[in-house]
């Protein structure tokens, strides 16, 4: 089989796990992931707001050392302990985190620190995200839209603090960290790690644990949107920053001409038309359910895939 139909398969099988769970249908264990394999998460958390992230330009070459001094490192370990948000209501302890991010997002840029790559995708998504939040006439359960909003940041939240306390990061974003670390990788994929981290693996618990139901739907449509809307600003500060030349890549016919280059036509249907933030709430409501374990392995199906992609993509050099 070619490289390209090896990935058109692998797109199609995680699709086709995504319809068999939404229609109840029983399936084995998929691709490399094992029924009985827990997706490791942190514990859960209260909620979060914020202004948008100020980026700064690079001053170290990839691999230099990130000399922080003791002081500052100390600080950077102390404001991304998550617990310093747990203890909060939701909209503050977004607040917070939209601070903690405009504050360590600039330090690990001016270092060249690539485990800021993430950071800068939520410093925009916090300050997109915040006011809206914070108003909450566009919900129909704001609380709600609020609680899940600072529990999809707890996970990214502590592995970053994990990282940068030299703890054992959590297993869904070892992959994100492993590629920072290493200068032959480019800074597109770095970024994709974090996303396919993020999106496939840490949302749906998220969902699962912000006490979810079907009707929540639309309020979590209306989210994903705000982080729709901040993929300009983002795209142009990673450009800026680490040269992750994602820009066009964010926009839907252009993420559609990159994907089907690599897999051929009806590549992009098949991942896109599913949608994402569909596949992930659905995931998250079948963590509820009897199938948990079911819902379990098809995340990390559909994870394994997208990182397939990811790669594929890489190779084309298309990020």
């Amino acid at each position: 089989m070619t490289p390209r139909r090896t990935l058109r398969a692998r797109l199609a099988a995680a699709a086709a796990t995504v319809v068999a769970m939404a229609c109840g249908v029983t399936l084995g264990p998929v691709g490399p992931a094992h029924a009985d394999e827990p997706v490791v998460i942190v514990e859960p958390v209260p909620d979060l707001g914020g202004d948008p992230l100020p980026v700064v330009e690079v001053t170290k070459p990839c691999g230099g050392v990130a000399d922080y001094g003791p002081r500052q490192r100390r600080r950077l370990v102390r404001i991304t302990d998550p617990r310093r948000i747990d203890r909060l209501p939701p909209m503050a302890a977004l607040r917070r985190g939209a601070r903690v991010m405009a504050e360590v997002a600039p330090t690990l840029v001016r270092a060249n620190d690539r485990r800021g790559i993430f950071a800068v995708f939520y410093g925009n998504i916090l300050g997109e995200a915040a006011p809206a939040l914070a108003d909450g006439s566009s919900y129909d359960d704001p609380a709600w839209s609020r609680k899940v909003s600072i529990t999809f940041f707890r996970p990214y939240l502590a592995a970053l603090h994990a990282s940068l306390a030299n703890q054992r990061v959590p297993k869904n974003w070892r992959t994100y960290y492993r590629l920072a670390a290493d200068c032959s990788v480019s800074p597109g994929r770095v970024a994709m790690a974090g996303l396919d981290a993020h999106l496939i693996l840490d949302f749906p618990v998220a969902i699962a644990r912000s006490g979810a139901r079907p009707a929540h739907f639309g309020d979590y449509y209306a989210i994903g949107e705000l982080l729709q809307d901040a993929t300009v600003d983002i795209g142009e500060d990673l450009k800026r920053t680490y040269g992750a030349d994602l820009t066009e890549f964010f926009h839907l016919w252009a993420l559609g001409d990159s994907l089907d280059s690599v897999a051929g036509d009806g590549a992009t249907t098949t991942l896109l038309f599913q949608g994402i933030r569909t596949v992930a709430f659905s995931y998250g409501l079948g963590l509820r359910s009897d199938h948990g374990r079911l819902t379990r392995a098809a995340m990390r199906a559909t994870y394994y895939a997208a990182e397939s992609v990811s790669d594929a993509l890489t190779d084309a050099r298309l990020i």
